[in-house]
């Protein structure tokens, strides 16, 4: 019944009304944020995604049929932040545990840090390539947290013609960013702090929280002692 009228979940109680409220207030969050936008909108100096659709909508707005209109900002803005953060904040997640889990990969990482960016600074997009290993860190815990593992049942992996219609091969649009924030956020912490466990590293579990639809690293308290 829920599926046919998705609707009738909001009059329902129980924990999902949370869910309502949080979404409803990030929601109002982005409409302030894009009203702020369109204050001081310079048409000839775009600054971000919510900049250029606003001058998109003002080209297109006597057109009855366009994409470009609010509601669709809205939730492109939405889902911009829903897939960025989520994702990297968990990934992040199973790599401080792991850290703990696994103190002389640490040291290796804090070591090529030490090397390449030292201490008078922090680390930047530039330096990703001089760091080898802790690239392999990196894409070692993404294949380990699997953090979506069921997030797309079927994918094209290569392009691909069907009934005269091409699908090309599929790709994440925010991998590239997303990979970067990631190098850069794990980078920073452990350039300034060393993790520790607060219990017996031993009795650390890193695998996933159980009973929930994505890969969660499970809840854990650590130290992070300044080097």
């Amino acid at each position: 019944i829920l599926s046919m009228f998705p609707k009738l979940m909001s009059t329902l109680p129980g924990p999902h009304q949370k869910l309502f409220i949080n979404f409803e207030n990030l929601r109002a969050f982005v409409r302030e944020t894009v009203k702020s936008h369109q204050e001081v909108l310079d048409e000839n100096y775009p600054q971000d995604f919510i900049d250029c659709f606003l001058i998109k909508m003002e080209e297109e707005k006597q057109n009855p049929n366009t994409e470009f209109h609010e509601e669709n900002l809205l939730g492109s803005v939405l889902d911009l932040f829903f897939a960025g953060t989520e994702t990297t904040s968990n990934t992040l997640r199973y790599a401080f545990i792991i850290m703990m889990k696994y103190p002389e990969v640490q040291e290796k990482v804090q070591r090529e840090i030490d090397t390449v960016v030292g201490q008078n600074r922090l680390p930047s997009v530039e330096d990703r390539s001089k760091m080898p290993y802790i690239d392999a860190v990196i894409h070692e815990i993404q294949r380990f947290a699997d953090i979506l593992p069921t997030g797309l049942l079927h994918a094209t992996s290569k392009d691909t013609t069907f009934r005269g219609y091409h699908i090309p091969k599929r790709m994440c649009a925010g991998e590239g960013l997303a990979r970067m924030e990631l190098f850069l956020f794990f980078t920073t912490i452990l350039q300034r702090f060393t993790l520790k466990p607060t219990v017996n590293r031993k009795d650390l579990e890193i695998t996933p929280e159980p009973k929930t639809n994505a890969s969660r690293a499970r809840n854990y308290k650590m130290l992070a002692v300044p080097r």
